[in-house]
C-alpha cells in the first residue's frame, strides 16, 4: 500500500531526528532498527526524550500522535487475531502506551492502558494456581515490560497527588507543564531522566535466541528504597508535628531524587542483565558486597514495598486487584525459583533478603485481606509463609524484635502503621516453624 503524502513527511522529520538521537543514544536506539516494532516504540520514547528535555513536543507532536496511532492500530489488530509469537509485542506496545501517556501528563489514560494491559495478560499470560518451575524468556521479557511500566505510572501519580491532590485527573497539559518543572527543580532530575531515556531501547530489543538474562546486584535498588523509607519517615513525623511537611515543601520526599535514581537503576540494570558480562550466582564479596538477584523478583517486591509498606505508590492507594495477582504470582514464582533457598548457602545476607522479599508480600496480602480488596489465590500466601518458616527454621530466629532487625538489614520503616498485622504474620510462621 502507497503511503500517504502526510504519513511520508512525519517518517522523513523522524529520519532527521533519529539521526541526531542516535548519536546521543549511542548504539542502544540504533539495535531497534532492524525490528519494525521496537523502532516504533523506540521513536514514542525518543519523543518523550525530546519533550522532557525541551519542555513540550512542539513541532514534533503530529508526528507522535500519528505514530501512537500506529501503535494503537497495530495493538487492535493484533487482539483480533491473537497469536502466541505476537503476545509479548504487543505487551510491549500497550506499556510503551501507557509510559508515554503518563510522561505527557495524561495519567488516566496510562491507567486505561494497563488496565486493558492485565486483561490481556490474564487472557493470554494466565495466573496458574501452580508455581512455574522454569520461566521461559518470552514470559520474563513481558513481565519485565509490565513491571517497569506500572511502577513508572504510579510513582508519577503519587507525585502529582501530592502537589495537586485529586487534580492530577485534570488536563494533561497543565500536569505536564508541572512535570517539567519539577525535573529542572530536582537535583540532577532532568539528567537522570535523560540517561533513563537513552536506556530504554533495551526493553524493546528483541534478544537473539539463546539469550540467558544475567542476575542484577540488589544493592543499587536497595540504596534507593532507603533514601526513600528515611525520606517518607520524615515526612511522616513533620507532618505530626503541627500538620506541617518537613523542609516547608510536601513534595521534598520527591525533589531528594531517589525515585528517579530508582528509574535509571531499573532500566539500567534491565540492559545489563541482556547484554553486560556474565554474573556468577553465588555473591561476591566486595568492599560493599554484590548480593546478586532477579531483575523481576526485585522489582516485583520493590513496587509491592513502596505501596502496601511505605504507602506512597499509586496516590496511596491499594494496588488494583488484578494487577496485585500479576505482581505477587511474578514474586512468589521468583522465590520458588531462587538458587539461594533457606535449606541450602550460609550467606546471611542472601537470606535476610529472601526473608525480606517474603515478608514484604505476605503482608501485601495480609493489607488486602483486612481492606477486602478482593480474593487471592491461597498458593500465594503459602509460598511467603513457606519460605519465612524456612527462614525461621534456618536461622532459629523467633523473637519479632530480631526478625525485624533483619528486615531493617535490607530496608524497612523503623515505624509502621501496620505493626499489628506485621507482628500476626510472624506470630504465625513461628507457629508453623515449631511444629
Amino acid at each position: 500500500m502507497q503511503r500517504k503524502p502526510s504519513e511520508r513527511a512525519h517518517r522523513i522529520r523522524f529520519i532527521i531526528t533519529i539521526g541526531i538521537l542516535l548519536r546521543l543514544w549511542d548504539s542502544s536506539l540504533a539495535l531497534t532498527i532492524q525490528n519494525p516494532n521496537a523502532f516504533r516504540s523506540s521513536l514514542l520514547i525518543a519523543a518523550l526524550h525530546y519533550t522532557w528535555n525541551a519542555g513540550s513536543l512542539r513541532s514534533y507532536e503530529s508526528t507522535f500522535l500519528f505514530h501512537k496511532v500506529d501503535a494503537m492500530q497495530l495493538i487492535n489488530e493484533w487482539l483480533g487475531s491473537p497469536s502466541p509469537k505476537l503476545v509479548t509485542t504487543c505487551i510491549r506496545e500497550i506499556c510503551t502506551l501507557a509510559f508515554a501517556e503518563c510522561c505527557l501528563g495524561d495519567v488516566q489514560t496510562a491507567d486505561t492502558h494497563i488496565d486493558g494491559l492485565m486483561r490481556m495478560m490474564d487472557l493470554h499470560r494466565p495466573i496458574t494456581s501452580v508455581i512455574q518451575p522454569k520461566l521461559g524468556l518470552e514470559d520474563e521479557l513481558a513481565n519485565r515490560y509490565f513491571l517497569l511500566t506500572y511502577n513508572f505510572v504510579h510513582g508519577v501519580k503519587s507525585r502529582i497527588h501530592d502537589l495537586v491532590g485529586n487534580d492530577f485527573k485534570s488536563i494533561p497539559a497543565d500536569i505536564e507543564d508541572l512535570m517539567h518543572k519539577w525535573h529542572v527543580e530536582e537535583k540532577d532530575g532532568l539528567e537522570t531522566r535523560l540517561q533513563s531515556m537513552r536506556l530504554f531501547p533495551s526493553f524493546f530489543n528483541v534478544p537473539p535466541d539463546g539469550t540467558n538474562l544475567q542476575l542484577v546486584d540488589g544493592f543499587p535498588f536497595v540504596e534507593c528504597l532507603r533514601k526513600f523509607t528515611m525520606m517518607t519517615t520524615l515526612r511522616k513525623q513533620a507532618e505530626m508535628n503541627q500538620g506541617r511537611s518537613f523542609g516547608g515543601r510536601i513534595d521534598q520526599i520527591w525533589l531528594e531524587g531517589a525515585a528517579t535514581r530508582l528509574l535509571l537503576v531499573l532500566v539500567g540494570s534491565h540492559a545489563n542483565s541482556m547484554y553486560g558480562k556474565k554474573n556468577n550466582t553465588k555473591t561476591e564479596k566486595t568492599p560493599q558486597g554484590k548480593l546478586l538477584v532477579s531483575w523481576s523478583g526485585m522489582t516485583s517486591t520493590i513496587g509491592l514495598y513502596l505501596n502496601e509498606v511505605l504507602g506512597v505508590w499509586n496516590a496511596g492507594q491499594l494496588l488494583e486487584n488484578r494487577l496485585h495477582r500479576r505482581v505477587l504470582y511474578i514474586l512468589a514464582g521468583d522465590l520458588s525459583r531462587q538458587d539461594c533457598t533457606c535449606e541450602g548457602g550460609d550467606d546471611i545476607v542472601a537470606l535476610n533478603f529472601g526473608f525480606w522479599q517474603a515478608f514484604t508480600g505476605a503482608l501485601s496480602i495480609a493489607k488486602h485481606r483486612r481492606h477486602g480488596a478482593g480474593s487471592l489465590p491461597t498458593a500465594f500466601e503459602s509460598c511467603f509463609r513457606s519460605f519465612i518458616v524456612r527462614w525461621i527454621r534456618k536461622t532459629g530466629i523467633t523473637r519479632w524484635d530480631e526478625a525485624k532487625s533483619c528486615l531493617d538489614s535490607v530496608v524497612w520503616p523503623s515505624e509502621h502503621m501496620d505493626e499489628a498485622v506485621e507482628l500476626e504474620i510472624w506470630q504465625e510462621a513461628v507457629f508453623e516453624a515449631q511444629q
